[in-house]
């Protein structure tokens, strides 16, 4: 797998910024709505990130079971995002 200068692998760093990212679309969530679902979606996040940590120390022959299962957390994600966009819970006022 790739790495980086400072000798990380490059989909850790990907993932970091990933992560961040989504933080702020759940820091745009109503209260009601930032303890249920954004709670549900940071527990992915958090379940993904030790996913790919754990795959950058298994042997690669194993990666590819552990890669399945960061992409369909990415992908709950995205739809839990979605769900939240298309209901209008996000407050896009507040932070533009």
């Amino acid at each position: 797998m790739e790495k980086n200068k400072d000798n990380r692998l490059v989909i850790i760093v990907k993932i970091e910024k990933y992560i961040e990212y989504m933080l702020t679309i759940l820091l745009k969530l109503p209260r009601t709505e930032k303890f249920s679902i954004g709670t549900e979606v940071k527990t992915s996040i958090y379940e993904m990130l030790k996913n790919i940590l754990l795959a950058s120390k298994i042997d690669k022959s194993k990666r590819l079971q552990i890669y399945n299962i960061v992409d369909s957390n990415i992908y709950y994600q995205r739809i839990c995002i979605r769900m939240m966009y298309n209901q209008k819970w996000m407050d896009e006022k507040k932070y533009k």
